[in-house]
């Protein structure tokens, strides 16, 4: 009988690992970004590449990034090409999809948010809700709240944080809400 329970709670916690990794693994597909953020850019591509070629030329890629707000000049065009395309003249759609991802998605370093957090601290020794208030929106304060320590002061230990965020380590959430961003 004890077998059976240990076999049980074992193929329990397995399950739930599984499930953990396999959230994982999707979290780390998407760069920062929701799936909505992703169709849309699957949407966008198809939108705009009227010759229905599979690629986007020079001319597609600045129509879609003005309708999306980003106007780029011919030679700053021309560099996403060289960087993202497979030729000088068009970019297929897994180019474009990584260009938006560095668009769109996570970008900045582990030191920048470090940087960031310690100039919340105003100068003091602790950084306080209070302050991250102002900054953060009410969606991201909530995960933070949900997913950082906290140290032997009571506060939160944000380069803890960092560091957890950016070994994609999944964070134990302390009630319901769900992330939405990676910092």
């Amino acid at each position: 009988k004890d077998v059976e329970e240990k076999l049980s709670q074992q193929q329990k916690f397995l399950e739930a690992k599984k499930q953990m990794l396999e959230q994982e693994i999707k979290n780390g597909k998407l760069k920062g970004l929701t799936a909505e953020q992703f169709r849309e850019i699957e949407e966008n591509f198809k939108k705009f590449d009227l010759d229905k070629d599979q690629v986007i030329n020079k001319k597609e890629l600045t129509a879609c990034l003005y309708s999306l707000g980003e106007e780029r000049s011919n030679s700053e065009i021309n560099a996403i090409i060289q960087k993202y395309g497979k030729n000088k003249d068009t970019i297929g759609y897994d180019g474009f999809r990584e260009f938006m991802i560095h668009l769109l998605g996570d970008t900045d370093t582990k030191e920048e948010i470090v940087t960031s957090m310690q100039m919340m601290k105003k100068n003091q020794e602790e950084c306080h809700v209070y302050l991250m208030e102002q900054v953060m929106s009410n969606e991201d304060l909530k995960y933070f709240e949900a997913t950082a320590k906290k140290n032997t002061s009571g506060f939160y230990d944000y380069k803890g944080w960092v560091e957890q965020m950016f070994a994609r380590q999944t964070p134990t959430i302390n009630n319901n809400t769900q992330p939405t961003h990676h910092y």
